[in-house]
């Protein structure tokens, strides 16, 4: 009785536009991955690259560094303003210099990542249905 439901199957498999094959099958699971960083913070006063330009902009700056390192203890900062340069007349300024570090912080960004269960993967026979535009690309 087996071999007969066996060849009745086939025929029917086959009929129907489609074989059996075997196929890998894993489960999957999601998992939180925490990835170090530093914040650095830096703040100060940079000058004018005109040195008719007398006063100083105060700035702040943040960076966000891989890992858990050290910041460096002052970065190198440009920015641009429009001032008055003479009575009425405005120009637009580069003012650039060093600014040092204010705070220094350790966190993790965290991110989801799909992976495999260990020693889940199996061999399963699966019905695979043919494509009636393409046929099959099985055996039948």
């Amino acid at each position: 009785m087996g071999i007969l439901s066996l060849l009745a199957a086939s025929a029917v498999a086959y009929a129907g536009g489609g074989y059996w094959d075997y196929r890998k099958v894993c489960e999957y699971e999601t998992i939180t991955v925490n990835d170090p960083v530093t914040h650095c913070s830096y703040s100060g006063s940079i000058y004018a690259d005109d040195p008719s330009i007398g006063r100083p902009m105060y700035v702040t700056s943040t960076k966000k560094l891989d890992n858990h390192v050290s910041c460096p203890a002052e970065v190198t900062v440009s920015r641009v303003r429009k001032v008055e340069v003479d009575d009425g007349r405005w120009e637009f300024v580069r003012f650039t210099g060093e600014i040092s570090l204010t705070d220094e912080s350790h966190s993790y960004d965290s991110h989801e990542e799909t992976q495999v269960i260990e020693g889940s993967c199996r061999m399963v026979k699966v019905w695979v249905p043919c494509d009636t535009h393409r046929g099959c690309q099985g055996e039948p």
